[in-house]
This record gives C-alpha cells, structure tokens and sequence, in this order.
C-alpha cells in the first residue's frame, strides 16, 4: 500500500468510491489528501478512470449518512442501522428532498474533473466478478471494480478498503494513516 499523494504519473489508476467520499464527507483523516489528489486527476497530471459502480456507491453513501443526520436530529440514537435508514427512505421517500442537492452536487463534482474518464462495465465484467470473489474473497463490488480494471489493464487503485490488498498484481495507494 502506497500513499495517495502520486507524483505525475501517466500510468493509469482507477479510483474507488472512498476517495471521492472521503473528500464529499470531508473526512478527518483522510479528506485533505483525497482532495490534493483529485486536484492532480483535475489537472490531468494523473491518467484516472472510475466507473459507475463507484459512481452509484457514492451516491448510495452520501444518501445513507445524509439521512442518518436527520434520522439522529429527530432523535433516533446513533449510530442507526442500515436497514432502519433504508426503511425509512421507503417509508418516507420525501426524506431524499432534504439532501437531494447534496448528492446532486456531488455527482457534478466527480463528472466535472478534468483528468477522469468513466469505464463502462459490461456483461462480461459481471462473469469475471464471480471468479474474482472465488479467487481472491472478495465482496460483490469489490470483485466488479477489479473486473472493471482487469478488462481495461489497470493494475493501480486509488482505495482505502484494503481488500483490494488481496488482489496479486493490484498496488493499493491510500492515504496516510
């Protein structure tokens, strides 16, 4: 595992969802490094590519901590569980008004950086998923992001789930701990 803060590089890197959360969020850790190190995949010193898997895990982030909030200001104690806050958004769908532009802004600010390019993921990407979580224990997601790298040879992963640490031939860069 390597520090997130790469220097000009032009070998590509795939970026995971944590990264952008990780600045979105403003993590106390590591938000400040993500930030510097989308600014270099801004300015294109950085070959970077992300897919709409990390897109939607962002999204799906940002709306379970954004409703946690107002779960725990309308008094529920923290932390709430995953399925209470799912219940909730069925149960009360006009919750999504209260932080729809947050997640809204975030989708503009991950599309609008200059140095990132979207990599579909195929039917064929959804196969490979299944012998990744055989070979290399991984969960759903994670194995479709390395399927997703393995078809367009992307050997580096700009992560802080070390899970991905598992993966032979895949360098892990994060930031400092």
């Amino acid at each position: 595992m390597s520090p997130i803060s790469l220097s000009r590089t032009r070998s590509p890197i795939y970026i995971d969802s944590t990264v952008f959360l990780n600045v979105l969020l403003d993590h106390p850790e590591h938000g400040e490094e993500s930030a510097d190190f989308l600014k270099k995949v801004n300015r294109r010193d950085i070959l970077a590519y992300t897919s709409p898997l990390a897109f939607d895990e962002v999204c799906y982030g940002l709306t379970m901590v954004e409703t946690e909030d107002h779960l725990v200001r309308e008094g529920m104690k923290r932390p709430v569980h995953k399925w209470k806050i799912i219940d909730s958004l069925r149960m009360r769908p006009e919750l999504m008004k209260t932080f729809f532009s947050k997640v809204r802004d975030a989708t503009h600010y991950i599309s609008d950086l200059g140095g990132l390019s979207m990599l579909d993921v195929t039917g064929g990407d959804c196969s490979q998923m299944i012998v990744f979580m055989g070979e290399h224990n991984l969960l759903p997601r994670d194995a479709l992001h390395i399927a997703v790298m393995s078809r367009n040879n992307i050997k580096r992963i700009a992560s802080q789930d070390s899970d991905f640490d598992r993966v032979p031939g895949i360098q892990r860069y994060t930031s400092r701990v």
